[in-house]
């Protein structure tokens, strides 16, 4: 799984190169994100999901946050979350070929059931599913959603929380022994990182050849 997609750089050379099926997550409203929606849907190999920017508890260092235009903050009620979903879908084109979103930091929105109620029944009700992407160990959620009965999944291991080849290299690793011993695995890694493609394209490939097989989340049960 990749997050973070929306403004093309040379880490899309890298992506093009992985032939092996990839969930991606578009943030909605970037230079090239309803380009990508497009280009990426013609692939047979990705599914694609809405990246959809939610308040974290700390305030985000992250000087792009500021030019978001689709963004739960903690204020948002439960009409301007639908709205914010709704517009984020038709800003990416992206109605009937995206099908899920998840959230792109959010620990604030995600450990509030407040907040994930209207997200959780607007996800449900155009049959989408949702990913937590975990950013808190108190998200509240996945397991709202399970018990809404609304299809949802989430993250298990960040792949690059540190940009550096050996630790990115363990952590998939360690992603793939726990995918065997469990018999399934989310991961999460960023095409924002400088390393994250470039260990996945070298070490996808041995692990496919020993049986590992690559799905969408759409795919698991």
């Amino acid at each position: 799984m990749l997050d973070d997609l929306g403004i093309k750089t040379s880490q899309y050379l890298l992506l093009m190169d992985i032939p092996y099926k990839l969930n991606v997550a578009i943030i909605p409203g970037l230079k090239n994100s309803r380009e990508l929606v497009k280009e990426l849907t013609l692939m047979n190999r990705f599914e694609l999901l809405a990246h959809i920017p939610m308040e974290p508890f700390t305030p985000p260092t992250d000087p792009l946050v500021q030019t978001y235009p689709f963004y739960i903050d903690r204020h948002a009620t439960a009409t301007t979350i639908r709205r914010i979903l709704d517009a984020s879908m038709d800003q990416l084109d992206g109605w009937g070929f995206i099908k899920g979103i998840n959230n792109h930091m959010g620990s604030y929105v995600t450990s509030s059931p407040n907040m994930m109620t209207p997200i959780i029944d607007w996800v449900g009700s155009h049959q989408l599913y949702l990913l937590d992407s975990l950013t808190s160990r108190s998200s509240v959620a996945y397991e709202m959603a399970h018990r809404q009965h609304v299809k949802a999944y989430h993250n298990e291991i960040f792949l690059d929380g540190v940009d550096e080849l050996d630790y990115i290299q363990d952590k998939l690793k360690k992603a793939i022994e726990r995918a065997r011993s469990e018999g399934n695995v989310v991961a999460i890694g960023h095409i924002t990182r400088k390393n994250t493609l470039l260990v996945l394209k070298d070490m996808m490939p041995r692990f496919a050849q020993q049986g590992v097989r690559f799905v969408w989340l759409s795919e698991l049960k």
